[in-house]
């Protein structure tokens, strides 16, 4: 319907208690000359914490303001490499 959207994005935090989730998403340049920025989505629902840093595709309704998991799917973890003793996503 209307209000389903399908949004797949890192899981950055989630507080199952509060049923509350952050996904950022990253999207693909839509141009070379620009560098797309990342941003987060702020959802209501439960993923169990132990998925955090990991790529997740989320199933969601949108109930007046709020956006709300239905269901979930875990795709894989997101690695991290280490360059010159800082912290460095591979993408």
């Amino acid at each position: 319907g209307d209000d389903y959207f399908s949004i797949r994005g890192e899981l950055v935090f989630t507080k199952p208690e509060d049923k509350e989730l952050v996904i950022k998403i990253r999207q693909k340049p839509r141009n070379q000359q620009k560098k797309a920025i990342p941003f987060k989505i702020n959802l209501k629902g439960e993923v169990p914490i132990n998925y955090l840093k990991h790529f997740i595709s989320v199933d969601v309704r949108r109930f007046d303001y709020q956006l709300l998991v239905e269901d979930f799917q875990i795709i894989g973890p997101i690695f991290q490499q280490k360059l010159n003793n800082r912290s460095v996503k591979k993408d």
